[in-house]
């Protein structure tokens, strides 16, 4: 009789996004705290501190990349190091809305593209159709249904 080993429960974070996941506050913190060269203000270390942070998550991914991402719009105004407002159009600005303009008519494009696909398969198979030809007035039929899909 073979004896099973108990299976090790599985962790949702590997190793490397638990240490970034304790790191990257830490390093706030400590910045924070104890890193204070001479002629940099408080904002400014404020700023280090959240980029700091920021890094550490990004690189280790230990939350998804785009929550990370929107760390500063919390940090910034809470530190003081900026305001809400100034923050808040950096992730607003015009360039941003471009691409995210062209990545929607991108998506958009490809899915129209599978619909219209899809009703010239239809608008084809009405075409051809041997019993659907030999009623009167059919072509309004055709044209109406492909109108109505597409």
């Amino acid at each position: 009789m073979s004896q099973h080993k108990p299976a090790k429960p599985e962790t949702s974070y590997s190793r490397t996004q638990s240490t970034g996941l304790i790191l990257g506050p830490l390093l706030f913190a400590l910045t924070l705290l104890f890193f204070a060269p001479e002629g940099l203000s408080f904002e400014a270390r404020a700023v280090l501190g959240t980029t700091l942070w920021v890094a550490t998550w990004w690189i280790t991914e230990a939350i998804p990349i785009p929550a990370t991402s929107l760390l500063p719009l919390f940090l910034l105004p809470v530190t003081g190091a900026l305001n809400s407002s100034t923050v808040t159009s950096a992730y607003g600005d015009d360039i941003i809305f471009l691409f995210l303009g062209g990545f929607f008519i991108i998506f958009c494009r490809s899915r129209i593209r599978h619909v219209f696909m899809h009703c010239i398969f239809v608008l084809h198979w009405f075409i051809y159709r041997r019993d659907v030809n030999d009623l009167p007035d059919i072509n309004h039929v055709r044209i109406h249904y492909f109108v109505v899909l597409c």
